[in-house]
């Protein structure tokens, strides 16, 4: 926890000399080693070294989810997206399959795993240009949203439709999108920023409607330090502080060469 990962790591081989050989935990630990300290191929050799067969219910979710985890940071987008594909089928996450009704107890007991599931498989979807696939899926995470009530969720599918819809040039789709995430977190500087760059595609004469909402998402981040706490939101790509600091930066960027 302090990442002092090679004395972590000298105490886990002590260990293991002195007879302790609590496989799964033991693999486990060697993993959690691993990952935090950057050896991402080590990390998913230990991983790949589990039996699942071994493995409890929650313990399997704990893996799968690590699993995506360490894939996405390798980079392995095509592994990733039949990675994905098939999580979705095993634990039945598809909200237009018609074998299966969505087990509402489960989504619920396990959000941040089906939240990697769903961010996992567009993020490798988009690496490779597939937008279209993308927003497929993501209207699947938005159904997954609305039947659990889930703002969270509803609020990441339109913000993430809206970028996959810039990229696919249909910006009136991505206004569509952006407003409804707008309307959820209207305190958030991102929508803002977004449908700035939606509008300023549209062309010029949509320019000084593209300039008023990157002023706004300016005006919100200058108030909101950390607004992704604000929200309740959990980072999973590191130090929010800094990025607030990027945000700010780019958007004012786009706001002093539009609008000076």
């Amino acid at each position: 926890d302090k990442g002092n990962y090679t004395e972590a790591l000298r105490l886990l081989n002590k260990s293991k000399e002195m007879g302790y050989d609590s496989g799964i935990y033991l693999k486990s630990s060697y993993f959690s080693i691993y990952y935090k300290s950057g050896n991402y191929d080590l990390a998913l050799g230990m991983l790949n070294d589990i039996s699942l067969d071994d493995l409890s219910e929650n313990s399997l979710v704990w893996w799968n989810d690590q699993f995506l985890y360490t894939n996405v940071a390798l980079k392995n987008w095509s592994d990733l997206i039949i990675i994905s594909d098939k999580l979705i089928s095993q634990y039945k996450l598809d909200p237009d399959a018609s074998g299966y009704s969505l087990n509402l107890e489960f989504l619920k007991d396990n959000l941040d795993f089906i939240f990697n599931v769903f961010d996992s498989y567009t993020t490798s979807l988009s690496k490779i240009g597939k937008y279209e696939k993308a927003i497929k899926l993501t209207d699947k995470f938005l159904k997954i949203g609305k039947a659990l009530e889930n703002n969270l969720i509803i609020e990441t599918a339109y913000i993430s439709n809206g970028k996959y819809k810039i990229l696919t040039r249909d910006n009136l789709g991505a206004l569509q999108d952006i407003n409804e995430y707008i309307k959820i977190s209207e305190d958030l500087s991102i929508g803002y920023k977004i449908r700035g760059e939606a509008k300023l595609n549209m062309g010029d004469a949509y320019s000084k409607y593209a300039c008023e909402d990157f002023n706004l998402a300016l005006e919100i981040c200058l108030k909101n330090e950390d607004e992704n706490e604000q929200k309740g939101e959990k980072s999973r790509r590191e130090n929010s502080k800094r990025e607030g600091r990027k945000r700010k930066e780019m958007v004012g960027r786009g706001c002093w060469r539009l609008c000076r």
